[in-house]
């Protein structure tokens, strides 16, 4: 019988200063169009997300958003370079009421950072954070103070981003505090990580293990 896989990792933004949005000239963000749906799962697959599917990008936009009641078109983000073309997403997913329940957070609950991607020829260009912050941005706009996400332990780089832009670890699972500490290992530049526990609530902070 295979082992279940590990749970992904998850991340918290409490309510923070969101910084400006730094982009090549003539590149812009803009919220995702009807007919942007190939552009989409091409940047996706780009970023290592569908690879193993055999459907067609219309039919893999239809299972992994479209069918989604809490995905809005205009919550999708893209980045376009100064030709138009999309090679950046991120969306801003509001979760239900239900949903909200189970995170002890401020008042409004948690907005979440949802399918993150950009495509690799690309990368180093501003992009991924841009399109991060226009998360964000509707986010505040909406009223909600604080974010999470999830994510998996070998998106070393997306993590460093998340990082960067002022995410913490929850840790939900009693794996989660090695985990992490073999991230900020590969990472090297940071010995002590703030964290949370399971019901959000600020636990000793994630320090290189003394095994590394």
């Amino acid at each position: 019988m295979a082992d279940n896989p590990p749970k992904q990792l998850k991340m918290l933004r409490r309510e923070a200063p969101i910084p400006d949005m730094r982009l090549p000239q003539g590149w812009r963000v803009r919220s995702m169009q009807e007919g942007d749906e190939e552009a989409w799962v091409s940047i996706m697959k780009s970023a290592g997300f569908f690879t193993d599917s055999q459907d067609d990008p219309i039919t893999i936009w239809q299972k992994a958003m479209g069918s989604d009641a809490r995905v809005k078109m205009e919550h999708v983000f893209l980045v376009c370079t100064e030709s138009g073309k999309p090679v950046a997403t991120a969306t801003a997913l509001l979760f239900t009421d239900k949903e909200r329940d189970g995170y002890p957070c401020r008042k409004y609950g948690p907005g979440c950072l949802h399918n993150v991607g950009s495509m690799f020829e690309y990368r180093g260009k501003g992009a991924g954070t841009a399109v991060i912050i226009a998360v964000l941005r509707r986010l505040s706009e909406l009223g909600f103070s604080d974010c999470v996400l999830n994510t998996d332990d070998f998106r070393i780089p997306a993590v460093k981003r998340y990082l960067e832009l002022a995410w913490f670890p929850v840790l939900y699972t009693v794996d989660m505090r090695g985990r992490w500490e073999k991230i900020l290992a590969e990472l090297k530049n940071r010995s002590e990580l703030a964290a949370f526990d399971q019901n959000w609530v600020s636990v000793a902070p994630i320090k290189v293990g003394d095994s590394f």
